[in-house]
């Protein structure tokens, strides 16, 4: 009688455990093999429940409202006093002041869908330290047409560091879609990628300094005036690729004081250089590997005006030159070499 007491009670400690082990794999394994392949945010989300983006916190959350025509400037401030990133819903944001950020990102839920009107002054955004800025388009409200260097600059480079980007947005409307400024170390390693330049004033991009700054599927379009350059490129400078579409300027870009610049692939999409000259080259040294012209306007494809005075003395090659048009010249000056021109 004893060992069947026994015998039952071994039983039904066998049975809860068996039941025990069948709960937790229903209930607990999954949440512990889901726990271990998501990824902890470095930053608690902040505000409410509606700051679904790890590590960032609404705009909306603080005040903005957008396609109110009402200024949210404030509303970009408080969220930026909890030390988390920007993330901005669908609408357009007027902004009457600059928005400074330093080791913080600001994303828009995409270029066409989010976008930041600026009435300030000198720059919608200044970024320093470590930024990514994606997804959102900037523009301004109050353009004259006749800004100059540093006015109405859509993002303005304060000193940003290594791993830095600006990707997918769309600069409209602007006197200087990115500035980097020449008194400063300029951008550390930071790469400009996916972006669109349209109806600037001034310049699309304007690097004066900076130390292996990357552009990676740019495409420049219309400006303001056909007396502009579009593109100036100080520095260390890597183009992967950036089209020029539909553009009618002076020079399409400026090689200005260039430590080194490496061209892989720039096309010229029925751009018209009122110069007659693509680029001008002025005291820098390049090299530019890859240079399609279609149903595009021009004599040379590099003019030489080496800046006087200066102890650095333009020079450099380009690999292949291809032209479906009238006949290209490679420069107007010996120093410059081409391997082939295709037709």
């Amino acid at each position: 009688m004893k060992k069947v007491k026994v015998l039952l009670i071994v039983n039904i400690i066998q049975i809860v455990l068996l039941i025990g082990s069948i709960v937790a794999m229903i209930f607990v394994l999954p949440n512990v093999m889901l726990f271990s392949n998501t990824k902890i945010p470095s930053v608690v989300v902040m505000g409410t429940t509606e700051d679904v983006h790890n590590g960032y916190v609404q705009v909306t959350t603080y005040g903005a409202i957008p396609n109110d025509n009402k200024d949210d400037t404030n509303a970009f401030k408080k969220a930026l006093q909890t030390n988390a990133s920007i993330y901005i819903p669908d609408g357009v944001y007027d902004i009457d002041e600059t928005v400074v950020i330093e080791d913080k990102n600001i994303k828009g839920s995409g270029s066409g869908r989010t976008i930041i009107r600026s009435a300030a002054s000198d720059y919608a955004i200044s970024a320093k330290g470590n930024c990514v800025i994606e997804e959102l388009g900037i523009e301004f409200s109050n353009l004259s047409g006749n800004e100059k260097t540093g006015e109405k600059v859509a993002i303005f480079d304060n000193g940003l560091t290594n791993g830095s980007m600006v990707k997918s947005v769309a600069f409209k409307n602007i006197g200087t879609g990115f500035l980097s400024s020449a008194d400063k170390n300029g951008a550390f390693c930071t790469t400009i990628e996916a972006v669109t330049f349209d109806d600037y004033s001034y310049k699309a991009i304007d690097i004066k300094s900076g130390l292996s700054t990357v552009l990676r599927s740019v495409t420049i379009g219309k400006g303001k005036t056909d007396k502009l350059i579009p593109v100036t490129l100080g520095g260390v400078v890597t183009v992967e690729s950036v089209t020029f579409n539909d553009t009618v300027c002076e020079y399409a870009i400026e090689l200005n004081n260039s430590l080194s610049a490496i061209l892989r692939s720039v096309i010229f999409n029925k751009t018209n250089a009122t110069s007659s000259n693509f680029v001008l080259c002025d005291s820098a040294r390049f090299a530019m590997h890859t240079v399609t012209l279609i149903e595009s306007t021009g004599e040379n494809l590099i003019c030489v005006a080496d800046e006087k005075g200066s102890t650095t003395k333009s020079g450099g090659s380009v690999l292949m030159i291809y032209s479906n048009g009238k006949d290209i010249n490679v420069s107007n000056d010996k120093t410059i070499t081409c391997d082939a021109i295709l037709k």
